[in-house]
């Protein structure tokens, strides 16, 4: 998934506050070209996501001293980042869970202050250089980066997306071996 083109998408869903009302089949349709994920379950994640800022905006004062990143992929939630304010996790948390469509959610929020600007900066160097590292991938036929949501975090590395095993432990891989990489989490969904 073109990444510009997400975000893109995003802040018009922001704006309009309502996924399925605001996305045409041709932004979905462009959205999907290397994705795997049905045009359905498409459209629920980006509802999703709408639902996940809403509950960050409604979080109160501690959210504002907070630094939280998110992602959704097929019905998954991935919340990381850092609330010193156990309450408003645990608020965080449960109103994520009661979102419709949501699966699962993955809870990586630690209890700590949120890291800095210059690690925050940091992290996004090291985002765009897996997603070039992932790009050069060419030992797998029908491969594309775009499969997999890359999510960085104080050098920790989520990756996300329904892959077959063998693209999996090739990203795993290749982004573990990367500079500014502490760690690697999977929460991919395998088609084999």
């Amino acid at each position: 998934m073109n990444p510009l083109l997400f975000t893109l998408l995003l802040s018009s869903l922001s704006i309009s506050g309502c996924a399925n009302h605001a996305v045409s089949d041709q932004v979905i349709d462009a959205l999907m070209v290397n994705d795997r994920r049905s045009h359905d379950a498409l459209v629920s994640d980006l509802d999703i996501e709408v639902s996940v800022k809403d509950v960050l905006k409604d979080g109160g004062d501690a959210l504002w001293y907070s630094h939280i990143v998110t992602a959704v992929y097929n019905g998954k939630v991935l919340l990381v980042g850092e609330l010193p304010d156990a309450a408003a996790r645990t608020k965080l948390i449960d109103g994520v869970r009661v979102i419709k469509g949501v699966k699962e959610v993955h809870d990586n929020v630690s209890g700590d202050a949120p890291i800095s600007p210059a690690l925050q900066s940091q992290d996004q160097a090291t985002k765009e250089g897996l997603l070039a590292a992932l790009s050069q991938i060419r030992t797998i036929e029908g491969f594309s980066s775009s499969m997999v949501n890359v999510i960085v975090e104080n050098g920790v590395v989520y990756l996300l997306g329904l892959v077959h095993r063998n693209e999996g432990a090739t990203a795993v891989n290749v982004v573990r071996h990367q500079h500014g990489v502490r760690q690697v989490v999977t929460i991919f969904e395998y088609l084999d």
